[in-house]
């Protein structure tokens, strides 16, 4: 899950151009849902038809942006749309970012080549980075265009199909330009926390996807206390007064020990068993960061509002701060930090 920018982000119109042309071949070749979901497995159909229903209960009860999103079907060769490259310094928790006009910087760049993003982490990676490179299935167009849904996305499970489409909604319904961890933690918290209030409205509170949806939700939150965690044990590190070379063999070795942390964790859902065999580096963990910071509060911020529609209300009402966070602190009387 990513935003526009991070696929259109770049220093060079030959890049923008590039990523526009095959963006442009992409839209050309969507249908209208209801006109694929026939020729679709029985599967798949009924986990579309869910997704529509979620789409629909998002915007009247979440107060989405009604945008056509997500009402066409773009058929992809392959499990992802694109790759994305993300980088970190090696020796501090501070991403690479790329900066452009109006949606300012993010700290991903995405490439619908696979070439071009393999060439792009190679060079982060000759001026000292770590780095990560990732498959994409879905990301948003920020409500500048109803985004299709890209066949990769029908690799989800039904509550991580509803899950990622609420996700990228609230991306088209608010977004601060620059705000990139701002931006993706709350659209984590609203697509989690909004699929389960989705599934219970639909089935029950004990129906088996109302269940599976609350256990994802828990487990995010679960999951940013365990990052925070991480967070601070690596800062140590990096202010310890020893060599580099010292520094970074700590580093590896937390992140080792955060590795084995993740999987003997008590998750009550799958969807979050990936970490406990994911290889970390600063990279990658600046990316899961960008996704899970915040994740309290921003739970905390909804219940002061009153639930996530006049939350998300509130925020849209808002005038984009400087420094999110720390006007996010005061907002609910904590002490001021630029961190989450």
């Amino acid at each position: 899950m990513i935003s526009l920018p991070g696929l259109l982000s770049g220093c060079t119109l030959g890049y923008l151009l590039r990523q526009g042309v095959v963006q442009v071949g992409l839209l050309m070749r969507s249908q209208p849902l209801e006109k694929v979901l026939p020729t679709l497995p029985k599967e798949q159909q009924e986990k579309l038809a869910m997704m529509a229903v979620g789409r629909d209960w998002a915007v009247a009860n979440l107060h989405m942006k009604p945008i056509a999103s997500y009402k066409s079907y773009i058929d992809v060769p392959g499990d992802s749309v694109s790759n994305v490259v993300q980088g970190a310094s090696s020796l501090e928790l501070k991403p690479y970012l790329w900066t452009f006009p109006v949606v300012g910087a993010v700290p991903y760049k995405g490439f619908f080549n696979l070439k071009e993003a393999t060439q792009e982490k190679t060079r982060l990676e000759r001026l000292g980075y770590d780095t990560l490179m990732r498959p994409v299935s879905a990301f948003s167009m920020l409500g500048w265009l109803p985004d299709p849904l890209y066949s990769p996305m029908l690799r989800y499970d039904t509550v991580g199909l509803v899950s990622t489409v609420i996700h990228e909604m609230t991306h088209a319904t608010l977004y601060w330009p620059g705000q990139a961890d701002f931006n993706e933690s709350l659209a984590t918290y609203i697509g989690s926390q909004g699929a389960a209030q989705f599934f219970a409205a639909q089935g029950g509170a004990d129906s088996k996807m109302a269940k599976e949806a609350a256990a994802q939700a828990r487990d995010h939150l679960l999951v940013a206390a365990a990052f925070d965690t991480l967070a601070t044990e690596l800062d140590a590190i990096f202010h310890l007064p020893v060599s580099d070379a010292e520094k970074i063999a700590r580093k590896v070795e937390c992140y080792i020990r955060a590795q084995i942390r993740f999987q003997r964790m008590p998750f009550e859902s799958n969807y979050h068993r990936w970490l406990g065999d994911q290889a970390m580096n600063n990279a990658t963990f600046m990316m899961n960061r960008t996704y899970y910071a915040g994740l309290p509060m921003f739970d905390e911020l909804v219940r002061k509002h009153g639930g996530i529609a006049t939350t998300l209300e509130w925020l849209v009402a808002q005038k984009a701060p400087k420094d999110p966070w720390a006007w996010l602190h005061a907002e609910l009387g904590q002490a001021v930090s630029s961190k989450p």
